[in-house]
């Protein structure tokens, strides 16, 4: 969409899970990943997933700072496995931008932009 376009509005949503998609295997990182790697987990496999979600939590945190330098008028959700952040306040542009600028990639969230047009017919 062009910026400067006034005819669409942009209702943007970054959502960040908890257990992203593994860039390797293209397989979800979830608890249960984690427990099926040893029947019965140990001390390492806890504190090893510990260390995984602190980091993970840290990004996400990080993230929602610097969308939020960019626009205040998101819609913050919390959910049992994700983060979600919506408005129709920015354009989807800046914010990848912003966090592309962070060193931050398209696999560190998921971004989902929907087109609602204003007036007149298509």
């Amino acid at each position: 969409m062009k910026t400067d376009q006034l005819t669409c509005r942009q209702r943007v949503t970054f959502i960040f899970n908890f257990y992203p998609h593994s860039e390797r295997s293209g397989s979800v990182v979830t608890l249960k990943n984690w427990q099926n790697r040893l029947r019965t987990p140990d001390s390492g496999t806890v504190r090893e997933l510990s260390n995984y979600l602190s980091i993970r939590l840290e990004h996400i945190a990080r993230m929602i700072e610097i969308l939020q330098s960019e626009n205040d008028q998101w819609i913050v959700t919390g959910k049992r496995d994700r983060i979600i952040l919506e408005t129709d306040n920015i354009d989807f542009h800046s914010a990848v931008d912003a966090l592309a600028e962070e060193g931050f990639r398209a696999q560190d969230y998921q971004l989902d932009v929907e087109y609602e047009r204003k007036w007149g017919i298509l």
